[in-house]
C-alpha cells in the first residue's frame, strides 16, 4: 500500500535497503520436517489449545520451527505434506471457510470419551437412598423446583456420567450441596474439582465438597475410593484430554462423574468442547431460572446475550442506561473508574476487562483515586514492583498452601509490616499472612504473586458474584460471563465512534471508525466456544484416510 511505503521510507527503509537486508541472509539448512511433523501431531502440538486447525495454523507453526532463511515455498510445501499425512484428518468445512483438520491422537481420545459416556448410561452408579435425598431437600426449603429436580435426577438416574448445564446465576452450586448431602449420608464418597483452585475452594466452601484443582488431582493420580462421586465444576473449561484422565480414575473406582457448567461461558484453555457435545448426546440436567440478577429486565437481557440476540440485549441495556460509549480510551476509562468510585464499595463493586493491559490501567487509576481520597494507609510496601498499603484491594496470583491462599483470591490489606516485608490480607472471613518469601516468588509465568484487585480479568471473574460489575468491552470480550457477575447492576463501557489510531511506530494504516453499538453487536455474535473435532468429521472419506483405520 502507498501509505506503508511512505512510512517505511520515512523510517529509512528504502527499497534498496530492504533488498540488501533480504540478500544478506545465508541459505538455511533444510529443517528435519519429520521431527517437526511428529511434534505437531502430538498432544503438545496443533491440537493442544484447539481441537481443530487450518492450513494457516500449520504454516505459522512450521515457520516458527524453521531456521532463519528457509524459503516461503519450502514452508508451504511442508504444510501441504503435513496435511496429507495419515495421522492428520480432514474435517467438515463450514460454508466457504478453509478446510479444518485434526489429529488421530485427539480424535481417538474424543471417541473414547463419547463411547464411555454412552456405555455408562443407566449403569447404577451414584445411587443415593430416596429417603436421604428427600431429607437433604427438606433441610433446604429455599431450593426452587428445578433445583430439586436436579438433585433427584443426579441421585437416582444411575448414569456413570451426568451433565448439569447451569446457566449463569441459576444456583447450581447450592443444588450440588444438597446432592452431596444425600450421597454422603447414603455412604458414598464425594469429591470435587475445578480448573482453577479458586473455583475448587468455592466449591468446597459453598457445597461442602472436599475439592482441589484438576491439575493437582491428575498430577499425582491416586485411586479414588470405591463408588466415589467426582464433581467437576466449571466443566466447560475442562480440556478433553484431562476429561479422559478423570474418566479413567472414575471408571477404576466404579464411580460417577458429574460435569457441571455452562458451555456458553469461558471455554477450555486446552482443546475442549466435550461439555457441549455430551449435553447434545446425553440427556442433560438443565437449570434455566436466573436467580442472581434482581431486575427481571436484566435477566431477560442476560438470556438474550446467551442466545446471541444482540439487538434485544443492547436495546434493554441502553433503555436502562447500562451502556456508556466514549470516543477515546481515556474518556471511557475515566468514566468507568469514576463510576466505580461513586459506589463507595470497593469490595462489592468490580471492574472487569479481558486484556491484562486494560486491567493494569484500571487498577492504576483506581488506586490513584483511592490515594487522593485518603482511603489508603501511609506506609507502602513495594513487592514485585507494586506498592501496597492498608486499604488496598488485592488479588492473589499464585497458589500457596503455606499461606492458605489460592490463585484468584481477592482480599483487602489490613496490615503492612515494613520491617519484615510482609502483608496481612483479609480474604473473606479469613486472614492470610503473606510474608516476604511469598511476595518475592513470582508465578510460573514470571508475574508477581500479588497484584492490585480493583479490576480483574474475565477469567478471574468467572464464578465471582458482586453487587455492581463494570465491564470494559472490547470487540473480543466474553460479555455473557462478565455481564452476569453482579446482582444489582451490570454495566458496559466501550470505545467507539472514532478511528482507532495505531501507534506511530506501526506501519499499518489506521482502522476506520466504528460505532460502539456495532462493536458490541459483533462481540455478542462472535463465539469462541471450542467444538469437539469428532463432531466435524467429513461424512465420507477415502479408505486410506479413514479415521476408523487411524484409531
Amino acid at each position: 500500500m502507498p501509505e506503508w511505503r511512505e512510512r517505511a521510507e520515512a523510517n529509512g527503509l528504502h527499497e534498496w535497503r530492504l533488498g540488501r537486508i533480504c540478500r544478506s541472509f545465508s541459505t538455511a539448512e533444510r529443517p528435519d520436517w519429520d521431527t517437526v511433523f511428529q511434534a505437531l501431531e502430538g498432544p503438545e502440538g496443533l491440537t493442544r489449545e484447539r481441537s481443530a486447525f487450518g492450513r494457516r495454523d500449520v504454516v505459522q507453526a512450521l515457520s516458527a520451527s524453521a531456521r532463519q532463511g528457509v524459503t516461503v515455498s519450502s514452508v508451504l510445501a511442508a504444510a501441504d505434506a503435513f496435511l496429507s499425512r495419515r495421522d492428520v484428518v480432514r474435517l467438515l468445512g463450514v460454508g466457504d471457510s478453509e478446510p479444518r483438520y485434526s489429529t488421530v491422537e485427539l480424535l481417538a481420545i474424543e471417541s473414547r470419551v463419547l463411547d464411555e459416556a454412552a456405555r455408562l448410561r443407566r449403569c447404577g452408579r451414584g445411587l443415593a437412598s430416596t429417603a436421604q435425598v428427600e431429607a437433604a431437600l427438606a433441610r433446604r426449603p429455599f431450593l426452587a423446583e428445578e433445583q430439586r429436580g436436579m438433585v433427584r435426577r443426579l441421585a437416582a438416574d444411575g448414569d456413570g456420567i451426568a451433565v448439569v448445564i447451569g446457566r449463569a446465576g441459576t444456583g447450581k452450586t447450592t443444588a450440588l450441596a444438597a446432592a452431596r448431602d444425600a450421597w454422603h449420608t447414603t455412604g458414598l464418597p464425594v469429591r470435587g474439582c475445578a480448573i482453577a483452585r479458586k473455583a475448587a475452594r468455592e466449591l468446597e466452601q459453598k457445597a461442602g465438597l472436599p475439592s482441589t484443582s484438576v491439575a493437582a488431582l491428575l498430577r499425582r493420580p491416586r485411586r479414588l475410593e470405591p463408588r466415589t462421586v467426582l464433581i467437576v465444576d466449571q466443566a466447560g473449561m475442562l480440556g478433553t484430554r484431562d476429561l479422559d484422565r478423570l474418566l479413567s480414575l472414575v471408571r477404576d473406582a466404579q464411580g460417577k462423574l458429574v460435569l457441571a457448567g455452562d458451555a456458553s461461558q469461558l471455554p477450555a484453555i486446552e482443546a475442549g468442547g466435550a461439555l457441549g457435545t455430551l449435553s447434545n448426546r446425553l440427556d442433560p440436567i438443565v437449570l434455566r431460572e436466573n436467580r442472581r440478577q434482581h431486575h427481571a429486565w436484566e435477566r431477560e437481557a442476560v438470556e438474550a446475550v446467551r442466545v446471541g440476540d444482540a439487538d434485544r440485549a443492547l436495546d434493554l441495556y441502553e433503555a436502562h442506561g447500562r451502556i456508556h460509549i466514549g470516543r477515546s480510551d481515556d474518556e471511557v476509562l475515566r468514566k468507568l473508574v469514576a463510576d466505580w468510585h461513586s459506589h463507595g464499595d470497593p469490595d462489592e463493586t468490580l471492574m472487569i476487562a479481558h486484556r491484562r493491559a486494560d486491567v493494569r490501567e484500571l487498577n492504576g487509576r483506581a488506586r490513584a483515586l483511592m490515594r487522593v481520597t485518603g482511603q489508603l494507609g501511609n506506609d507502602e510496601l513495594l513487592a514485585g514492583g507494586t506498592a501496597f498499603a492498608v486499604g488496598d484491594r488485592v488479588i492473589v496470583k499464585r497458589n500457596d498452601s503455606r499461606c492458605d491462599v489460592r490463585n484468584g483470591d481477592r482480599g483487602v490489606v489490613e496490615h503492612v509490616d515494613l520491617a519484615r516485608g510482609s502483608l496481612r490480607v483479609r480474604v473473606g472471613e479469613d486472614l492470610a499472612e503473606l510474608d516476604a518469601s511469598f511476595l518475592s516468588q513470582p508465578t510460573r509465568a514470571g508475574r508477581p504473586s500479588l497484584d492490585h484487585g480493583y479490576a480483574i480479568t474475565a477469567y478471574a471473574a468467572q464464578g465471582q458474584t458482586c453487587r455492581h460489575a463494570l465491564v470494559l468491552a472490547r470487540d473480543d470480550e466474553w460479555i455473557y460471563t462478565t455481564m452476569t457477575r453482579a446482582t444489582q447492576a451490570n454495566r458496559l463501557y466501550v470505545v467507539g465512534e472514532r478511528s482507532r489510531g495505531r501507534d506511530r511506530q506501526e506501519f499499518a494504516p489506521d482502522e476506520p471508525a466504528k460505532d460502539g453499538r456495532v462493536l458490541l453487536a459483533a462481540a455478542l455474535a462472535r463465539t469462541h466456544v471450542d467444538e469437539m473435532a469428532i463432531e466435524q468429521l467429513l461424512p465420507e472419506r477415502d479408505d486410506d484416510r479413514s479415521i476408523g483405520r487411524g484409531l
